[in-house]
């Protein structure tokens, strides 16, 4: 899987689990659980690949403007 495809990926399963906290949290009578931090943890190690995959575009994309300018 390439860079654009992991931050593909990440962005899509960080906007569902967001989606997914949203609702419950739109429920007057919900509380925290398991679940709810499950899915937060899950968007912080999303996050972490998105900005690991952005890191690697943005080195591809300077790596190729350097060979570029020669």
């Amino acid at each position: 899987m390439d860079s654009i495809d992991v931050i593909r990926e990440s962005l899509n399963t960080i906007e569902v689990n967001r989606a997914f906290l949203q609702n419950r949290f739109e429920l007057d009578y919900h509380t925290f659980n398991e679940t709810d931090l499950k899915a937060a943890q899950e968007i912080q190690k999303l996050s972490g690949y998105l900005i690991e995959g952005m890191k690697k575009a943005a080195d591809s994309e300077n790596a190729n403007s350097d060979t570029d300018n020669d």
